[in-house]
């Protein structure tokens, strides 16, 4: 999601910038999914500001103390202790005409509502880093959660959606679990898999260029009869519509689509 940003606009500006990763393994957190993306894309972005010549942004995770530790660093420009002492607060901005001064203190915000802090270490000329620490889940209950649904055999699933990052998601969801996943982009490509290969299960978003995910469950339906078919959608409704049950769809689950929901959603249609 980040990449267009520190890579392409980066390298059209003549800067060069590197992302290195030092992650460990964490235990779960309580929050908002969505929010917590936008904390850490806020956070990348503003180091790729910090960096007019280029450099190096580091993200690192840990535990310490109970706690899930999210480190955002980079080798820019730094900050004053004024500027430091004053980033977070509404409206302030040392970007002039582009900055609203909103970003950091959206982070804060988002943060403070999860219970956890903010820590900021920086040093002109050297770089910065954010550090996030946010109260980290006993790993034994989020597991046993997620282990009640799971399924005993592994399927053949074909996932189709235009969007990468909704069609990876899937897709990684379904290999960890033991399946094997194929994808497709479009409804058409999806038609020319189902023409060549068995599948337990199509995956399809709703919303797609060409045929929508409900014309294609009809035509999956036309190709091979008794197909199991599940609607991904990202509209308000997320339930079973005359239109979904006329198209031969099978069930109905909401984006973004967590690891949990896509488990209890195959066992749901295609039984234990």
């Amino acid at each position: 999601m980040t990449q267009p940003k520190w890579k392409g606009q980066a390298l059209a500006d003549g800067r060069t910038i590197t992302v290195d990763l030092d992650l460990a393994k964490l235990p779960p957190i309580s929050g908002n999914a969505a929010e917590l993306r936008e904390v850490a894309t806020n956070l990348i972005f503003n180091a790729v500001d910090a960096m007019p010549a280029g450099g190096t942004i580091t993200l690192r995770s840990s535990m310490e103390r109970g706690q899930a530790v999210l480190e955002i660093s980079d080798t820019g420009v730094g900050m004053s202790e004024e500027v430091r002492s004053r980033c977070l607060e509404p409206f302030f901005s040392t970007k002039g005409e582009h900055g609203t001064g909103l970003g950091l203190s959206m982070v804060f915000g988002i943060i403070k509502r999860h219970e956890g802090i903010v820590e900021i270490e920086s040093t002109l000329g050297v770089g910065t880093v954010f550090r996030i620490r946010l109260p980290a889940m006993a790993e034994g209950l989020d597991a046993a959660k997620e282990d009640t649904v799971e399924m005993e055999r592994s399927l053949r699933v074909l996932v189709v959606d235009d969007e990468p990052v909704s069609r990876g998601v899937l897709a990684s969801y379904l290999t960890a679990d033991g399946h094997h996943a194929v994808t497709a982009v479009n409804a058409e490509e999806a038609i020319g898999c189902l023409e060549g290969a068995e599948f337990d299960l199509v995956i399809t978003d709703h919303a797609m260029p060409g045929l929508n995910g409900v014309q294609l469950a009809a035509a999956v339906r036309n190709i091979r009869r008794g197909q199991p078919v599940i609607l991904v959608t990202g509209f308000a409704a997320g339930s079973m519509g005359a239109d979904e049950e006329a198209a031969g769809v099978d069930l109905v689950i909401r984006k973004p689509v967590q690891r949990r929901d896509l488990r209890r959603a195959l066992v749901s249609v295609m039984g234990a």
